[in-house]
């Protein structure tokens, strides 16, 4: 469970690094979220981290345990958004 939190600062640092999300810990993840093409993001890129703030909400939020798989999954997918936005473009 904390690797996925850690997971998710990290994801919202990098889109914050890219401008494309601002440092306002007040809002939602949605409320993020729905910014993003505003901001510039891809649809592509839009929809992985959609997936991956769903994800999370499910995840952190569930009373259930956290299997290690699904932590290094989640870290993973972090991971390909990263290498998405370092691409030149």
């Amino acid at each position: 469970r904390n690797a996925i939190r850690e997971g998710l600062l990290g994801l919202l640092s990098l889109l914050e690094r890219h401008h494309l999300a601002r440092p306002d810990r007040v809002k939602t993840n949605r409320e993020i979220a729905a910014e993003l093409p505003a901001r510039g993001a891809s649809s592509a890129l839009t929809l992985s981290v959609v997936d991956l703030l769903a994800w999370y909400d499910r995840t952190f939020y569930s009373l259930d345990s956290v299997p290690s798989s699904e932590a290094s999954r989640f870290l993973m997918e972090v991971d390909r958004v990263h290498a998405q936005l370092t691409v030149p473009q």
